[in-house]
């Protein structure tokens, strides 16, 4: 009769064992932010690479990206109305586009995109 009562006994801390690591596997906060400061095509590229397989590796994932690497974000169809001076001047030296990135180091006189 003791037997059978240890045996329930460990049957329920079996249970509760179970229960917790249940809710540890449920809780899984991974997370990943990359600030993404500057516009090189190979420093975007590689951000996107890294966020891209910490996402299939189910992580949360967030990127900043902060003034210079805007232009992998930026829409060359979309033309902003009624920008002043100094923002029309930025708009002219900042790549239009993604395809426009260059190399940050190794460009090769332009070559190196190619």
């Amino acid at each position: 009769m003791e037997d059978t009562k240890d045996i329930n006994i460990l049957i329920k801390e079996i249970e509760e064992l179970k229960r917790k690591v249940s809710n540890l596997e449920n809780s899984r906060k991974d997370q990943l932010s990359i600030a993404v400061v500057s516009g090189g095509f190979d420093k975007v590229l590689a951000a996107m690479i890294i966020s891209l397989a910490a996402a299939a590796s189910d992580t949360k994932v967030k990127l900043f990206f902060s003034f210079w690497a805007l232009s992998a974000l930026r829409d060359s169809k979309k033309k902003v109305k009624g920008k002043d001076f100094i923002s029309r001047m930025f708009g002219i030296m900042l790549p239009k586009s993604k395809n426009d990135l260059k190399l940050s180091n190794m460009n090769m006189m332009g070559i190196g995109p190619m």
